[in-house]
């Protein structure tokens, strides 16, 4: 019986020690003031993890003071020792219980921190992934433009050049053909009219040549009929009507003039204003 005594007792001092060192390691464990460190910094690491020895070493004092209280002390009566032994154990459950909620809190934290950042290098990414496609864009869309002026340019210059190669219209080409062909008559009947316009000696319009004039020593017969009355009626008709033939071929060879230099002037002019919109658009 003794001996039993003495086991039990050796077994409760034991006990005792232990739940003491823990407890004073527990209390040596000095967290009072929170580092300023960054959330997910390496001094905040160091102390939560200190945080968490303390947490272990606190729930095994008050696990161990609670086997002393239930092994070696009456449950009945309540002894002042036992209310003492109570009373520690539950403010050193209380302790550990704030330490804990603590810990749970600032891992939220930093768990809402590393969501936060996650989050904005997620936005950060795409930002710039957007930019970068913004860019593409902007340098296609400058490439496309660069493309499509100098399209632009070379058609107006193709458009230019079958401008300057383009024919006169059909009514041009007619009247200067026909202006070639009648170029030589018209200036000998020019020449001719102007002659005898001027001349007061050459026979004007419906004049007859003087009869005295073309009489000459030893005339023929072939004188005196041109000499005749009705030869020179029929002579005076003809002068008339070729010296007015004359004047009509002359005022028109002059309106064929005026209109070729028009219709090519006019057409010059409008090839002119539609080549430099097409070169200035």
């Amino acid at each position: 019986m003794p001996r039993r005594r003495a086991n039990h007792r050796k077994e409760y001092q034991g006990l005792y020690e232990s739940y003491k060192q823990l407890h004073s390691e527990y209390d040596c464990i000095n967290l009072e003031a929170r580092p300023r460190g960054a959330l997910g910094g390496p001094e905040l690491m160091i102390w939560k993890m200190r945080i968490s020895e303390k947490i272990e070493k606190g729930e095994e004092a008050a696990r161990q003071r609670s086997q002393v209280n239930r092994r070696f002390f009456s449950q009945g009566a309540q002894s002042q020792i036992d209310r003492n032994h109570v009373r520690e154990i539950l403010k050193l459950e209380f302790d550990v219980g704030v330490w804990k909620r603590n810990l749970k809190v600032w891992n939220d934290e930093e768990q809402l921190l590393q969501r936060a950042r996650n989050a904005q290098k997620a936005i950060d990414s795409e930002r710039a992934r957007i930019s970068q496609l913004l860019e593409d864009e902007r340098h296609t869309r400058i490439a496309r433009e660069a493309r499509d002026y100098q399209i632009a340019r070379d058609t107006r210059k193709k458009i230019s050049l079958s401008l300057s190669d383009l024919p006169y219209p059909t009514l041009m080409l007619s009247l200067l053909g026909i202006g070639k062909l009648l170029l030589l008559p018209f200036l000998f009947i020019a020449i001719h009219f102007i002659y005898s316009f001027f001349n007061p000696a050459a026979g004007g319009p419906g004049e007859a040549p003087d009869p005295g004039a073309t009489e000459l020593p030893g005339s023929s017969s072939l004188e005196d009929l041109l000499n005749s009355p009705a030869i020179i009626t029929i002579i005076g008709y003809a002068t008339t009507i070729f010296w007015w033939s004359e004047v009509a071929v002359f005022v028109a060879g002059l309106l064929l003039a005026l209109i070729f230099v028009s219709l090519k002037t006019g057409i010059d002019e409008d090839r002119t204003a539609i080549y430099d919109k097409i070169r200035y658009a």
